[in-house]
């Protein structure tokens, strides 16, 4: 997969940003605010938790918010992803945060 541009950041900075943007999805709901806004977070911290794999596995990846193309990237690089992972929704996302921790 073709890098755009050079990632910022070690596969570990990656992942305190991807625990960042979790707790804020599992924030409640500020008064005024959307349940979207809080969705969004949970798909950056999907997002940012996959880049972070690339890091630790020195491969490059295009700058996209497309979780599939981050997912089939790692698989095409021969990187196993679990099937939880690669069938979950939004809300599995969010269950399977607290799980979240540097790859292997």
């Amino acid at each position: 997969m073709p890098q755009d541009r050079p990632v910022p950041g070690s596969a570990e900075d990656w992942l305190a940003r991807a625990q960042g943007d979790l707790a804020l999805a599992r924030a409640p709901l500020p008064e005024g605010a959307f349940h979207e806004d809080l969705c969004f977070h949970a798909q950056q911290a999907a997002e940012k938790a996959l880049k972070a794999v690339y890091q630790h596995y020195s491969r490059a990846f295009r700058y996209t918010h497309d979780l599939d193309e981050l997912i089939t990237g790692l698989k095409d690089e021969g990187i196993s992803v679990p099937p939880e992972v690669v069938d979950a929704t939004p809300s599995d996302l969010l269950r399977m945060g607290g799980q979240v921790s540097r790859p292997e």
